[in-house]
């Protein structure tokens, strides 16, 4: 399995002979976001209807749309989808979908648009131990870095990839990365891509990955 990201809560997992993608972002150049991502999958994940940060307009290849809680499951691959806490600025419609996919013998989770420090307990029965946690840390609409710092404590994950955070030219007023490692106390390893094999997971400890985009 490889995951590449591709800024703030944007990835691309290559597990078997399938491409995922999750949250996509549009073009907004007056919060400072130059481009949007683009890539080909076979299957989106849209965590919450926000679409300056779930954006399918860029994705190629008329992937499977998945925007709402339920258990899917394609080639192989099973994705569950839980309701999740999120806040959104002046928005009536506050849904947030944590995704969990299950593939390679390897479980991850993307918290999307996750607020707050705790994982209500009906949720933490699917993500406590995962392999790898997606964690938003930039606060604002999602989780700041010490509230995402309690929730690594809570869920326990193998490997935490933060996502959602101040970036190079950004107008959006995000925590930065700094904060959080100062937070979450783990040494960062940064890797240009997430390269998973299941069998070659440390269980003893939690890893800090951080991604290039």
């Amino acid at each position: 399995m490889t995951i590449y990201w591709h800024g703030l809560s944007c990835f691309k997992i290559e597990t078997n002979d399938l491409t995922i993608g999750l949250n996509p972002f549009a073009k907004n150049e007056k919060l400072g976001i130059a481009k949007s991502p683009r890539f080909k999958a076979q299957a989106l994940l849209i965590s919450s209807p926000d679409e300056l940060y779930n954006y399918s307009g860029s994705i190629d290849g008329s992937p499977m749309i998945i925007d709402h809680a339920g258990e899917f499951e394609l080639s192989g691959c099973f994705i569950y989808g839980i309701q999740g806490q999120a806040k959104f600025f002046k928005a009536k419609d506050k849904q947030n979908t944590v995704f969990v996919i299950k593939s390679e013998d390897l479980w991850l989770a993307h918290l999307g648009a996750f607020s707050g420090s705790s994982v209500p307990e009906d949720a933490l029965e699917k993500l406590q131990g995962v392999d790898v946690l997606f964690l938003p840390i930039g606060g604002g609409d999602v989780c700041d870095a010490a509230q995402a710092a309690s929730l690594v404590a809570q869920i326990a994950p193998k490997i935490v990839v933060p996502m959602h955070y101040d970036f190079s030219g950004s107008k959006m007023k995000l925590d930065s990365l700094e904060k959080f490692i100062k937070e979450v106390n783990l040494k960062p390893e940064n890797e240009e891509k997430l390269l998973l094999k299941s069998r070659s997971l440390d269980e003893e400890k939690t890893r800090l990955v951080i991604l290039s985009s």
